[in-house]
């Protein structure tokens, strides 16, 4: 297996891994760490991978993640205000 479709591989198992909003988008979009990042160093390649099927399902991930975290913690304001 070469390092590219290692690394596509760690980002679909990211796809179904339970973390938080952010940690994901470390993991998969972080500037100096990220696993995209990684494939992409070059302006076509990166127009390559935003183009992809995988991309677009780890952004849609992100949002999802996203939409979950931010139902947590809206979860949380009523009571936080009430101690206030």
């Amino acid at each position: 297996m070469s390092e590219h479709e290692s690394i596509e591989r760690q980002i679909e198992d990211l796809l179904t891994a339970e973390l938080t909003s952010t940690e994901f988008s470390n993991r998969v979009f972080g500037q100096f760490h990220g696993l995209f990042p990684r494939l992409g160093t070059t302006l076509e390649t990166r127009k390559r991978i935003i183009a992809s099927d995988l991309w677009k399902a780890a952004q849609a991930r992100l949002r999802e993640l996203e939409r979950r975290d931010f139902a947590r913690v809206r979860k949380l304001i009523p009571a936080t205000e009430a101690t206030v």
